[in-house]
């Protein structure tokens, strides 16, 4: 399989945070020569390597860890210098909490070094018994002594640090929740008067209160990090393993919050073995995780072949996978990476050679007027309360629902998040969605009426409104008593300039679980023309996102992603998280035996006679940025692309 591509973009000019070919390659020791080498020979730009396992043994000599047994001091160093003189951005692999621990507790050695600061877990959610342990960097005088290590590896010449562990779980049973020792109990009752919660009770304000001092207290521990590592080198940028849900049990129990970070990055996993959630897992992720942190997340993915094609050698859908992959993060607007891919080292270098024909155009200046809110509130407090009106499933379903909606109608938009309903980062919209999002402050649906009374679109649907932040029922659902609206009815309003749109059943929730296209389209309609920065005239498989220059303000970027391969005719087959799947791929025979199987994926089909029109501004030429062809213009501006195959970049100068 080939890919068009153009000139390749000269590699000393690109930042760090904004290189595509990232590899993590972790060895705890190497031939320093022959490891710069074979990322040379990879075309690799970046890589992320270790000075730590997720077990607590370092790399480096220290006081304040336990060694890996074959540690060499001088390896570090040695390969860091001559990753930079070769201009390959160096990253480095740290543990927040604890990692890699998969059989016994007694593998964790920073546990044996410390172990009065052991967590204390509340409960096991699996039920099972089954052992865990973990460090308490929630509380306790453990996060000052990693930090003092931290620091130490902070001291080599890095470009930054990748935290992996960042939850207050154990291992090897992550469904062990902490923390509830001692610091914890002094530190819970000193913020907030309370004493811990002794058991997972929903409809408890002392649990609930937990769960998100949970989530402060995780984002704490992240910025003294942070701060304690910057005293040491400022150059230096930390992100973090965020990787929330649909992956499992990823939900309260890790005490990762989704809210708009913007001060240290933020990194997701993006891929599956299921292939009826390969575009969900990837899209869903780039969008959620963009809009985390604007300006700096990253997706990783595993470089392991049986992840792409289960246990069929089938090296063309792994190769067209992976480059998917990387090409969905800078349609996106972030920056992608993965681990040893299986082959040769041409293999891997074949894959980026088409990723630099079009690293020029990475941009991180996205370009929105509608917004979704993803409400932690709701994910939450409605959605493990006992007989709510919008569960946990439910709201997954709808939220991942709207997104596959939206994505399929080529509407671009951005996720926001329960810290953001403040006039500020809501001005920054025309049209605002809240999809079954029960859970409502009073403060939060007053921002939001000032927001439509000055010409907001508001659109809402399901039970949106009934339930305050706690998750406890209103007597008056806030619809109602702000708006005049019945949730159970139909409705628009016009308030003040703006409007309130009312949908009683949820359409992102119809459209994932039974990929009705009309749910879709319902949706689409509902948003004014004018809160649309772009419209395209595509299959609903052909993911469009747009883009400023950020080197030009006139000049825009409209990135094409053709996923037909993962969702054929805009179906992957998802219908819903944790809900039976439908199987879209096709049979085919098997190389070594002829007996039928189902492929690894669906053909990739190239898109004909796509049409891009802009909203704001007046197009004076587009050309096509990786093969470089020429398009046609309309007089009323419309953009033609005769033909999409994987990816391109429709690159519009504007009069």
């Amino acid at each position: 399989m080939s890919f068009a591509g153009g000139a390749a973009m000269a590699q000393s000019t690109i930042p760090p945070r904004d290189r595509l070919r990232g590899i993590e390659r972790r060895p705890p020791f190497s031939d320093a020569d022959k490891y710069v080498q074979q990322l040379v020979d990879e075309k690799a730009n970046s890589v992320t390597l270790g000075a730590m396992l997720g077990n607590g043994q370092v790399f480096f000599p220290t006081d304040d860890a336990p060694p890996h047994a074959r540690m060499t001091p001088d390896y570090l160093p040695t390969v860091l210098s001559k990753l930079n003189a070769r201009d390959i951005s160096p990253l480095c692999w740290v543990v927040f909490n604890i990692q890699d621990v998969r059989r016994s507790v007694d593998q964790f050695e920073l546990s044996k070094k410390y172990p009065q600061w052991k967590m204390k877990f509340l409960t096991d959610l699996s039920g099972s018994g089954r052992e865990a342990v973990g460090m308490c960097v929630v509380s306790s005088p453990y996060i000052q002594q990693h930090a003092k290590l931290l620091k130490q590896v902070a001291q080599f010449d890095l470009d930054g640090l990748f935290f992996d562990g960042f939850y207050f779980n154990g291992l090897p049973n992550r469904q062990q929740v902490g923390c509830v020792c001692d610091d914890c109990r002094k530190a819970f009752k000193q913020d907030t008067g309370l004493d811990l919660p002794t058991k997972v009770d929903w409809t408890d304000m002392t649990f609930k209160r937990w769960v998100r001092w949970r989530n402060q207290r995780l984002l704490k521990t992240a910025r003294y990090f942070q701060k304690e590592i910057h005293s040491v080198n400022p150059k230096i940028s930390c992100t973090f393993n965020y990787n929330i849900w649909p992956f499992a049990r990823k939900g309260w129990e890790t005490a990762i919050p989704m809210w708009r970070i913007d001060d240290f990055g933020v990194s997701q996993h993006g891929y599956t073995g299921r292939f009826s959630e390969k575009w969900m897992m990837l899209g869903f992720k780039c969008r959620i995780g963009r809009d985390i942190n604007p300006m700096q997340t990253d997706l990783w993915r595993t470089g392991q072949m049986s992840a792409a094609c289960g246990n069929v050698k089938d090296f063309d859908w792994y190769r067209l996978e992976t480059l998917t992959h990387i090409l969905a993060g800078l349609s996106f607007g972030i920056t992608s990476w993965h681990s040893d891919l299986a082959g040769p080292a041409e293999f891997t270098a074949e894959i980026h050679e088409q990723v630099a024909k079009r690293e020029r155009y990475f941009s991180r200046k996205h370009l929105a007027d509608v917004a979704v809110l993803c409400s932690q509130n709701t994910h939450d407090f409605a959605g493990y309360a006992p007989d709510s009106p919008m569960p946990g499933g439910d709201y997954r379903d709808g939220l991942i629902g709207t997104w596959m909606a939206l994505d399929a109608e080529h509407v671009p938009f951005e996720f926001v998040f329960d810290n953001q309903l403040d006039a500020k980062s809501l001005s920054a919209y025309r049209t605002l969605i809240l999809p079954g999002t029960a859970a409502l402050s009073a403060k939060s649906i007053g921002m939001i009426k000032g927001w439509v009374k000055q010409g907001g679109e508001l659109i809402t649907t399901g039970p949106t409104g009934v339930m305050d932040e706690w998750g406890r029922m209103l007597d008056t659902p806030s619809l109602q008593s702000e708006f005049g609206i019945d949730v159970s009815k139909p409705a628009s309003v016009d308030v003040g300039q703006g409007k309130v749109t009312h949908c009683p059943a949820d359409p992102g929730m119809i459209y994932a679980r039974e990929h009705d296209a009309t749910a879709a389209k319902s949706l689409s309609k509902l948003i004014p023309a004018s809160s649309r920065t772009l419209s395209v005239e595509a299959p609903p498989s052909v993911s469009a996102h747009v883009f400023e220059n950020p080197n030009d303000a006139s000049q825009r970027w409209v990135q094409l992603l053709n996923v037909s391969h993962m969702a054929p005719g805009g179906d992957g087959g998802f219908r819903g998280v944790d809900r039976p799947s439908v199987e879209v791929r096709p049979m085919v025979a098997d190389e070594e035996d002829g007996k039928q199987r189902r492929a690894c994926g669906a053909p990739l089909v190239p898109a004909k006679n796509l049409v891009i029109r802009l909203r704001d501004g007046k197009v004076k030429a587009a050309h096509l940025g990786v093969s470089g062809q020429k398009l046609t213009v309309d007089a009323d501006g419309a953009v033609h692309v005769p033909t999409l195959d994987l990816h391109e970049v429709v690159v519009i100068d504007l009069k």
